[in-house]
C-alpha cells in the first residue's frame, strides 16, 4: 500500500514539474521581449546578425545568450520584486529595547 502511494506521489511531482517547465518555455519563447529597460534606463541588446555566425560561431553563440538574458520577459518585474524583498528583509544593526 505504501509503495502505491509513493508511486502516485512521484507521478504527481513529475506532472507538476513538467507543467512548470512547459509554462516557462511558453513564456520565454512567445511573450514579447522588452526593447527598453526602464529600471536600468537603457536600450536592451538587439539579436545578433546572422552573418556573424559563419565568421565567429563562438562569439555569435555568446551574443545570442547575452541577448536572451538581457531581453527576458518580465525581467523588470523580477528585479523590482527582488529589490523590494531585499529592502523589506534588511536587517539593521540597531537594537531596540
Amino acid at each position: 500500500m505504501k509503495s502505491k502511494i509513493k508511486h502516485i506521489e512521484h507521478r504527481v511531482y513529475i506532472a507538476i514539474v513538467g507543467v512548470v517547465f512547459a509554462a516557462l518555455t511558453v513564456i520565454f519563447l512567445f511573450f514579447p521581449r522588452p526593447k527598453f529597460s526602464g529600471l536600468e534606463r537603457r536600450s536592451t541588446d538587439k539579436f545578433p546578425q546572422w552573418e556573424e555566425l559563419s565568421e565567429n560561431p563562438q562569439q555569435f553563440t555568446a551574443d545570442v545568450s547575452h541577448w536572451f538574458s538581457d531581453t527576458e520577459p518580465f525581467s523588470e518585474n523580477f528585479l523590482l520584486g527582488s529589490m523590494r524583498l531585499r529592502d523589506a528583509l534588511k536587517l539593521t544593526s540597531y537594537i531596540y529595547i
